[in-house]
């Protein structure tokens, strides 16, 4: 038996998606608080220039988003056209034009957290044999399973600690998945102490204080490629640190010819906390 679909990002799915993404954030949440703040401040004491300060606030950020998302569904070329999806015996099959990647069932690793009678809770994998794709451009798939945020940070950690310079690691995620308490594991895991958030609307972030430089991107507000030109990526994509790179689909044409693709998903039926973290080299 075989199941064939096809996904399409349209421009209206992608500005609700960075709608959610943003007001979900603490940087959306913090600019809609200011932005009412400003109105109240103006119904209060009839000042023009707090109801300017508010409306710009509010205003200017959905339709920011809004021409972002009609550049990206139109200039990049991941959302030109739909994703063919083939389920079958055999595995996954996911097409665009002449491009084909494969994955077997049979290739999976997986590996799961859990306590020992009488230990702490450690990382346990089961390797099948054989390689874990088959085709496409991406191999080596690990599949690890973790069951709180903590084993989730610790597999940053751990991630950060065996991490060598010039590594990049592109990763992915829906909302709320874990990433940031991912990337926050790998910095601990580099020696870096300071706080880690997204860098939303910086694109990069910068840390330093580590054993390597570590290079954060989260490139999902760009609206052409041509935008990582701007702020130099060569130089850290190419550099002696280490990168990690939030919604690198949406940049795959410049991203190195190895990397290394994280993904994280939920699974509520497994419970609330349970992550399928799953680690290729590509």
């Amino acid at each position: 038996m075989e199941i064939e679909f096809d996904v399409k990002i349209t421009p209206n799915i992608l500005y609700d998606y960075m709608l959610h993404h943003t007001y979900s954030s603490l940087p959306g949440i913090m600019g809609s608080l200011v932005g009412a703040l400003m109105l109240v401040l103006f119904a209060t004491g009839r000042q023009p220039v707090c109801l300017i300060i508010g409306v710009v606030i509010l205003l200017y950020l959905p339709w920011t988003l809004f021409i972002k998302s009609r550049q990206q569904a139109l200039n990049t070329a991941a959302f030109k056209k739909p994703l063919h999806y083939r389920l079958s015996e055999e595995g996954i099959e996911v097409s665009q034009d002449d491009t084909v990647e494969q994955m077997g069932w049979d290739g999976m690793v997986r590996a799961v957290y859990a306590p020992e009678e009488g230990e702490d809770s450690r990382m346990r994998r089961k390797e099948p044999a054989g390689t874990g794709m088959h085709g496409g451009r991406c191999k080596a798939m690990k599949i690890i399973e973790t069951h709180s945020a903590g084993e989730t940070f610790e597999l940053g950690r751990q991630i950060g600690q065996q991490a060598a310079a010039g590594e990049v690691y592109t990763l992915t995620g829906d909302l709320g998945v874990g990433k940031t308490v991912l990337t926050q594991g790998v910095a601990a895991g580099l020696g870096i102490d300071e706080p880690v958030c997204s860098p939303t609307f910086t694109i990069v972030q910068v840390y330093e204080e580590g054993r390597l430089p570590f290079y954060h991107f989260d490139v999902y507000r760009i609206g052409d490629v041509e935008e990582m030109d701007e702020i130099g990526y060569e130089d850290y994509f190419y550099g002696d640190g280490l990168c990690l790179i939030e919604w690198a689909n949406l940049i795959e044409e410049i991203l190195p010819e190895t990397y290394r693709r994280i993904t994280i998903e939920k699974d509520l039926e497994k419970g609330f906390d349970y992550r399928r973290i799953t680690i290729e080299t590509c």
